[in-house]
């Protein structure tokens, strides 16, 4: 028989202005979450899968991290989340 067992979920930690949050690695995030990226980023350009992160991954699991964030730092922000997932190897 196959089993499956959860495991535990491992967080991407980061902080902004000293406030600390933490959202699940990208590996990490819920079935309907990942279908509705998948969705969504067949025809996003860059930037477009960029804004969806923030809204759908950082806003979701901390809300509130995004309010005094600027474009630079969002884009910083989603490349340090994708290097810490292994994403793009």
């Amino acid at each position: 028989m196959f089993t499956i067992e959860t495991g535990e979920i491992k967080p991407f930690e980061f902080s902004v202005d000293g406030k600390e949050y933490s959202v699940p690695m990208f590996g990490d995030l819920g079935y309907q979450t990942m279908r509705e990226f998948v969705t969504f980023s067949k025809d996003a350009a860059g930037t477009d899968v960029i804004w969806w992160f923030l809204e759908n991954v950082f806003e979701k699991y901390a809300p509130g991290c995004s309010e005094n964030l600027t474009a630079n730092n969002v884009a910083q922000l989603v490349e340090a989340y994708s290097e810490a997932s292994n994403l793009g190897e």
